[in-house]
């Protein structure tokens, strides 16, 4: 058994808290063994990683040029659109391209983004560069046809799911649904502009900073219509700099409804875009996402399934409401993302993090240096097809079959090493953040939307099984027909989550109705219909118990019903503690 073998074996036994302690020590016994492997040759699936390269970040590059390189106007219809075209073109310069959003913010004016081929003539001032009609005089400018051939219209449209019927397989309609419903061209343009305005806005009064886009918008996992623009203020300036962000926002026309949020665990500048509606969240160094970003976009390179499988677990997700954005208890986009991840890891599709890591962070205090100095390896791909046994179609039924028996409880998920250790943790689901090994990123889902997305996993897959090839009559098949359902609920009632059974002989399944009834001091529980007044109802039927005032201050302080979050004031407590006629728990 090798040094790491035993070392993950080590793992299995240990719990969540000590797991972050353990990173480390991997990160060292790893990487000497892995210049060992590649000095020699040995593994040749670990050593077939190509030389340190900048896609990701040299698209963002250039994304960000293009948007220091556009205007956005307000129209208030788009017959004006050309003479304005014609006017701008004169004033500012070439245009390169342009897209026009019919209502994008659901008010009156309509919006056009207008990219030029220099940006010699723009000012650097964020308020200059979103401006109305008004604003532009003397546009007495004949039309020019050609001008509108550049400008691409954007409109959002609801998705038809029977327009998957037309389709061949199930991997077809993956295909068509990750092509109609990712983010378009447009509204990353867009977004990329809001980010834009937000440095220049910025930059006038604070120097030395970067603002820098991560999220699933900004490496292609993102819905259309349906991301807001995460950014990243990446600089020097101490951890006081985003209320002093916030209060140069309020004096912006640009920005609405700013909010700071300095109780989170990662403080954020809340504010929506006022000429857009796009809402934006605004953080302070947050490399680990920064880098969690460029790894997902690297791992769609090296894996073209990746994308469109964890899209299409998304838009499922949605329809069935069973993911939330915000701090909610259902799952969010990222955590979705990283199940896609984490089951295409044990497929062997993908690689561990660890192996995109070319070097370790810089242990330098300047966030900026350690921005640039961080870079990730892109894995090459085989020679032979990276996934020839399964394609899309049973990558999505394999992934609904993984997790519709997989233990949560159990199993701890960590994407950086690529492993599943099975160890107990406090959580209902325990994925590790990649960049943050004592964060468990599904904290908040409960219990029942664990038992939601189980049930409906098994749905799912027996569905896409009993599904899977186009009918001929025109009735929906494969992902239409689990598209076009209504939203899942689940198959069994929630079962009342109490130590009632403490105090009352009686078996859950047996029992379909339970309420309590509390009219002063005759409080009554019924069971299918009969009422429980401390009375003896029978053999057949459900006993009280009697309890004295020692057992029942002692179910008071332990019983998980009565947390110290749900027992309120002390005057409540008082009132539960001197009603022993009863033995109903009374919240």
């Amino acid at each position: 058994m090798t040094k790491m073998a035993a070392a993950m074996q080590g793992v299995r036994n240990l719990t969540f808290c000590r797991l972050k302690v353990l990173r480390p020590m991997f990160f060292h016994s790893t990487t000497k063994s892995y210049r060992k492997r590649t000095a020699k040759g040995k593994n040749k699936d670990e050593a077939n990683i190509a030389e340190r390269n900048d896609l990701y970040r040299d698209m963002i590059t250039e994304r960000l040029q293009e948007a220091d390189r556009s205007l956005l106007l307000q129209l208030k219809s788009k017959d004006r659109l050309a003479s304005v075209l014609a006017h701008v073109e004169t004033k500012i310069g070439q245009i390169n391209k342009g897209f026009y959003f019919k209502n994008y913010s659901s008010k009156s004016k309509d919006l056009v983004l207008i990219e030029f081929s220099s940006d010699k003539m723009l000012q650097s001032n964020a308020e200059t560069r979103v401006r109305g009609t008004k604003q532009l005089k003397n546009m007495a400018i004949p039309q020019e046809d050609s001008l509108m051939e550049k400008i691409t219209t954007y409109e959002h449209k609801p998705f038809c799911c029977t327009a998957l019927n037309d389709c061949v397989d199930v991997s077809d309609q993956i295909r068509y649904l990750y092509k109609t419903r990712t983010m378009s061209e447009a509204v990353i343009r867009l977004q990329f502009f809001i980010c834009m305005l937000i440095e220049k806005s910025l930059e006038a009064e604070i120097d030395g900073l970067k603002v820098l886009p991560f999220g699933s918008w900004s490496c292609g996992f993102a819905l259309d219509g349906t991301s807001d623009v995460d950014v990243s203020i990446v600089h020097n300036h101490g951890k006081g700099i985003l209320g002093h962000v916030s209060h140069l926002f309020d004096k912006s026309s640009l920005f609405d409804k700013i909010a700071f949020i300095s109780r989170a665990r990662v403080p954020i500048v809340k504010l929506i875009q006022t000429q857009t509606g796009v809402s934006c969240d605004i953080c302070s160094n947050g490399l680990a996402g920064l880098y969690t970003a460029e790894i997902l976009y690297l791992l769609n390179m090296y894996a073209d399934v990746f994308c469109p499988l964890t899209l299409a677990v998304k838009v499922i997700a949605k329809q069935h409401s069973l993911s939330e954005s915000g701090m909610s208890s259902k799952y969010s986009s990222f955590m979705l993302t990283m199940m896609v991840l984490s089951y295409l890891q044990q497929e062997g599709i993908l690689p561990a993090l660890k192996n995109l890591n070319m070097e370790r962070h810089s242990r330098s205090s300047d966030s900026l240096k350690k921005w640039k100095e961080t870079k990730f390896r892109t894995p090459k791909r085989r020679l032979t097809n990276i996934c020839p046994e399964k394609d899309l179609g049973e990558l999505l039924v394999g992934f609904f079959q993984y997790y519709r028996t997989f233990p949560f409880k159990h199993l701890i998920m960590d994407p950086y090493f690529g492993k599943v250790v099975e160890s107990a943790h406090s959580d209902h689901v325990c994925i590790i953040n990649p960049f943050e090994s004592d964060h468990n990123i599904c904290r908040n889902v409960s219990y029942t939307e664990v038992n939601r997305f189980k049930d409906a996993c098994s749905k799912f897959s027996e569905d896409l099984v009993a599904n899977a090839r186009k009918t001929s009559d025109g009735t929906c098949w494969g992902l239409a027909s689990i598209l076009q359902e209504k939203k899942f609920q689940l198959k069994e009632k929630a079962k009342l989550r109490t130590n009632i059974d403490m105090f009352y002989n009686f078996d859950y399944d047996s029992i379909d109705d339970v309420y309590v009834s509390m009219d002063g001091e005759n409080d009554s529980v019924f069971f299918d219909g009969k009422a429980v007044n401390g009375e003896n109802l029978g053999p057949n039927d459900v006993k009280q118990k009697q309890v004295n005032d020692s057992v029942d201050q002692d179910l008071f302080n332990n019983d998980p019903f009565f947390s110290r979050s749900r027992r309120g004031n002390k005057n409540k407590k008082k009132r539960y503690l001197n009603k022993q006629d009863t033995g109903v728990k009374n919240s």
